[in-house]
């Protein structure tokens, strides 16, 4: 029996006999509440300290990514920013259409250049109704122009747009008859 339902069922039969308040048992009143206050407090903070290690790791693994982002599409690298006359943190990738998702290569191609909004990248192709996706379900090949973390030294709104200009060159090389 436990200590709580111990102490039940002496109160109750003290209380039947006209005996002591239960909260007389205690050593000091109110100690019960501040045991439970203290318990449910340690509790609490395991919790949240594990909630806190599984963020840390799910960080740690989203930036150990080559681009991190949060697109919900599997892809492949085309061209990378970073190994251009002058680099820049952005990237082309192609969108791996979903299994069951027929592409026609005449169709002209989708590029989306990432918000850059401070959402983290990826956004613009985060769920499967986004922008991509709905390019995709009409069978058009699509193109994704995301931006790594963090900036490459000297790197101007100019590099910037002469490395889109790049991107969009690329995707049309690849689609010479959409």
């Amino acid at each position: 029996m436990s200590c709580e339902a111990d102490m039940k069922a002496k109160s109750e039969s003290q209380m039947s006999e006209g005996g002591a308040n239960p909260a007389s048992l205690w050593p000091m009143p109110g100690a019960s509440d501040l045991l439970d206050y203290w318990v449910d407090a340690w509790q609490r903070s395991i919790l949240l300290l594990d909630v806190l290690r599984q963020r840390g790791n799910n960080c740690v693994e989203h930036n150990a990514r080559k681009a991190p982002n949060v697109l919900s599409f599997d892809a492949e690298w085309v061209l990378d920013g970073r190994s251009l006359p002058r680099p820049v943190n952005y990237g082309l990738v192609r969108i791996i259409p979903l299994k069951g998702t027929s592409i026609d290569p005449n169709k002209r191609p989708f590029i989306v250049f990432d918000p850059r909004a401070g959402h983290g990248p990826g956004i613009g192709g985060m769920k499967h109704d986004s922008e991509i996706g709905v390019a995709l379900a009409a069978g058009h090949p699509c193109y994704f122009v995301g931006f790594l973390p963090e900036p490459m030294p000297g790197q101007t709104i100019e590099d910037v747009c002469e490395a889109e200009a790049r991107f969009v060159e690329a995707v049309v090389a690849r689609h010479p008859n959409a």
